[in-house]
């Protein structure tokens, strides 16, 4: 008798958990109907769901904004008021509802600003890295510092046939702003070692943390024709190299130098960095890269008629090793009313703060060109140079309101001894001076 009265409970007990568990609701999310959104519309951020019953609940990750919540029609639905930029704003949201959460990115973007890509597919970056240190040893020139084949075909890190496309397991990536590079084509991409993953730094200037190994590419183009391939390796945990290959006149082949060298190509003189000089801009203080920060690196834009975020593209690789916990940018060259002074100081800020920043070696100019840095403490504005004056009565560094006794915009206008950058450029960026020029001429004070 007990044991049937034993068996009955269980039997009751086990009836009760399969009519709990078939009542329990199960709850699947989808993907959104869209991660963009125009500037100064409100946004309406809708994700799919499947189910009935569910309370859900929306917490604000990353960006500032009010909100409000709702369900409408198998959607959990985020509300948010019209968000005005003159560029993009970034938004992390987390939906839960139970035990069931997932995060959401969405942006607000000025359609009107945003560039037209032409990346290829990351999907072909998946493909075995091919470009790598410990590939080469076998082709290697011994008498270098690190053993790089002679020839870059040797390499694997370029497609000699069309050098500006990037090869197979390579990453490509494109700029907000881009260096000033005497108006030749630049096309970028990297490799990274066999599991190798990039780390987010802590300052939002300094460049990705790559792991060691991995190869950063850089292609120059002149006239459609392929005129160098810089390689930046990570060698060590604290130390870069960079070199630099020159193509021949067949563009059959480029081979590696072992110093500095200038040619004349259609008529423009054209520098090749030594593997010290490249270090002169490369500097410890900017984590050696200088595009590859996250400000330069956040950008949107229009790839076979979508909108894409490259950070988010790539964060969808797996290829970092932390999580990006905000998101600042700076302007594409192309914005329009960014505003004078934001348009300026960015300018400044990719341009020259590689080696003009905290942390960097500046030679005689110890100064911060950071584009976030309050003017009165950059150490530029009404302050005389103790070192040269570079011609300009009552000189300085930077004189408000005054461009013609500013050092800065003669430095920056001029390719004499005295020019900025001081290598790797023969031609003044006319564009970059005038707006400098116009900027410094409205300044009023340094507040």
């Amino acid at each position: 008798m007990k044991l049937f009265s034993y068996m009955l409970w269980s039997l009751l007990m086990l009836m009760l958990v399969l009519a709990a568990c078939s009542k329990a609701p199960n709850l699947t999310l989808g993907e959104p109907e869209t991660r963009f959104f125009s500037s100064g519309s409100p946004v309406v951020f809708k994700v799919p769901f499947e189910g009935s019953g569910f309370q859900f609940n929306w917490t604000q990750f990353i960006g500032e904004a009010k909100f409000s919540s709702r369900i409408e029609n198998g959607f959990a639905v985020l509300d948010l008021p019209a968000q005005e930029t003159t560029t993009q704003l970034y938004f992390r949201f987390k939906l839960s509802s139970g035990s069931t959460t997932k995060v959401y990115d969405f942006y607000v973007v000025n359609e009107a600003q945003l560039k037209e890509s032409n990346l290829l597919d990351y999907s072909q970056s998946q493909q075995q890295d091919q470009c790598n240190v410990s590939a080469w040893q076998d082709k290697a020139d011994k008498e270098l510092r690190i053993g790089l084949p002679k020839r870059l075909s040797d390499t694997a890190c370029v497609q000699m046939t069309t050098p500006t496309e990037p090869p197979a397991g390579a990453y490509p990536y494109e700029v907000q702003r881009a260096f000033w590079s005497d108006g030749v084509l630049k096309t970028r991409w990297f490799f990274l070692p066999e599991g190798g993953k990039i780390k987010f730094p802590k300052d939002n200037h300094e460049s990705l943390d790559f792991p060691v190994g991995t190869v950063l590419v850089k292609q120059f183009t002149l006239n459609d024709k392929a005129i160098e391939t810089r390689l930046m390796i990570h060698s060590s945990q604290s130390s870069w190299l960079g070199y630099s290959y020159e193509w021949n006149d067949e563009q059959t082949e480029a081979f590696l130098l072992e110093d500095s060298k200038d040619k004349s190509i259609d008529g423009q003189l054209w520098h090749y960095p030594s593997s010290s000089e490249c270090l002169q801009c490369h500097t410890a203080g900017a984590g050696y890269g200088l595009g590859t920060n996250l400000l330069n690196m956040n950008v949107i834009s229009r790839r076979n008629n979508e909108l894409h975020s490259q950070l988010l593209d790539l964060l969808d690789l797996g290829i970092f090793a932390n999580k990006v916990s905000l998101q600042p940018h700076l302007a594409s060259s192309e914005n329009e009313g960014i505003g004078l002074n934001r348009e300026a100081r960015e300018y400044l800020e990719v341009n020259c703060s590689g080696c003009h920043r905290p942390g960097a070696s500046a030679g005689r100019a110890q100064i911060n060109l950071l584009a976030d840095t309050p003017l009165a403490e950059t150490g530029t504005c009404e302050v005389r140079s103790w070192f040269d004056s570079v011609g300009i009565l009552d000189a300085y560094i930077i004189a408000p309101g005054r461009p013609e006794n500013s050092i800065l915009l003669k430095r920056l206008s001029s390719r004499e001894s005295y020019q900025m950058p001081p290598l790797a450029s023969s031609i003044v960026p006319e564009n970059g001076a005038e707006l400098i020029r116009r900027w410094i001429g409205k300044l009023d004070s340094c507040e």
